[in-house]
């Protein structure tokens, strides 16, 4: 499983710095929106969906809704961006109650297929508003590759430790592998992360704290996105979520974590930049 997951990041890691520094912001919308797309294939089988045209009819509307934000972004207005990406951190302090007391409580989820669906929209689509209105910011390709390095360097501390010290249980009923070890070596790795990005970003050391705290954001919400798609996948009885990147299940395991921590970090970023 391992091996696997080197092999798919080892490709997959230049196709993504390519797109972040060598395209443009109209070719990443459009690159962004296919994965989200692809993203919402997978979790319409999450939802208890059953049927290919239920599954294309979902589909279709996500289109629309990144149509709607496409176009709502033609008055790139600072207090709609930060009302948005609050709604959208509101909404995954509301799963993380949902996790907090899972499989109590059904209702959190919403028992109907519909109902999943719908919640799916909060899930993928501020995180593709979140991804473009990054990008297109002042030394966007940086910072989304910061955010990236925030994630990828959590998701690995947290491996490790986890596998070698790992002994208390975070979620038990939820994801049985995953530890509080597992965070703790998660947390050291992004602190790290967060004082080297103080010489890439020509920041002085006395904004290190609230890049810091930032950057601890990024690992909590990280983990609830992760977390979150866990409960789903456990509602229909799924190991993970389809097969497309070998040793990572399908695309949506790979960016659970991205679709709670872009909103979370793109919030951050407007709010310490203004």
């Amino acid at each position: 499983m391992l091996k696997y997951r080197v092999l798919t990041a080892i490709v997959l890691i230049p196709i993504v710095i390519g797109v972040l520094y060598y395209s443009s912001p109209f070719i990443f919308a459009i690159l962004c929106a296919l994965v989200i797309l692809a993203a919402a294939w997978e979790w319409s089988a999450l939802t208890g969906l059953r049927g290919f045209i239920a599954r294309i009819a979902y589909l279709a509307l996500v289109a629309i809704g990144l149509f709607a934000l496409a176009y709502w972004q033609r008055w790139p207005l600072l207090v709609n961006y930060i009302v948005v990406f609050s709604l959208a951190v509101l909404w995954w302090c509301y799963t993380l109650i949902g996790i907090f007391y899972f499989p109590n409580a059904p209702w959190l989820w919403g028992k109907a297929g519909w109902v999943r669906s719908l919640l799916g929209l909060f899930i993928l689509l501020p995180c593709w508003l979140a991804l473009v209105a990054m990008q297109r910011g002042s030394n966007g390709a940086n910072w989304l590759m910061f955010m990236l390095l925030l994630i990828w360097g959590a998701d690995t501390g947290a491996y490790f430790t986890g596998r070698w010290f790992g002994k208390h249980k975070l979620a038990p009923a939820v994801s049985p592998g995953k530890t509080w070890e597992g965070v703790y070596g998660a947390v050291f790795v992004v602190a790290i992360l967060s004082a080297v990005a103080i010489p890439w970003f020509a920041l002085q050391w006395r904004q290190w704290p609230a890049l810091l705290v930032l950057s601890l954001g990024v690992v909590l919400f990280s983990i609830i996105g992760d977390l979150n798609e866990s409960v789903f996948k456990r509602l229909v009885g799924a190991k993970d979520s389809g097969n497309l990147l070998p040793g990572h299940g399908g695309l949506l395991d790979r960016i659970d974590s991205l679709t709670a921590a872009a909103p979370f970090f793109a919030l951050g970023l407007l709010l310490l930049n203004s």
